[in-house]
């Protein structure tokens, strides 16, 4: 498993199954709506039918924030402990 994402060779788990599975209606329904002649993208009426689209929105936006924060973060952590562990050996 690499960054999170299933592989090749790894099935997925249960968790990914259920994400897929809430997630891949969006994918079939046409978003858009011809309103007065002009095309208008994720319209409320087009939307209201999908339950729970802002919390699933939200906690997009947020895993896809926070994740690469964190990894960025952890990682830079781990580097300037190991620099500061080696430069206290040297000294």
């Amino acid at each position: 498993m690499m960054c999170g994402v299933p592989s090749a060779v790894q099935p997925a788990t249960a968790e990914t199954q259920d994400i897929a599975d809430q997630t891949m209606p969006l994918l079939l329904m046409p978003m858009t709506k011809s309103l007065a002649g002009k095309l208008a993208c994720m319209e409320y009426s087009i939307v209201e039918l999908v339950l729970g689209l802002p919390l699933m929105v939200l906690a997009a936006c947020a895993i896809g924030f926070c994740g690469p924060v964190w990894i960025i973060l952890s990682c830079y952590v781990k580097i300037t402990w190991k620099l500061c562990r080696t430069a206290g050996r040297t000294q």
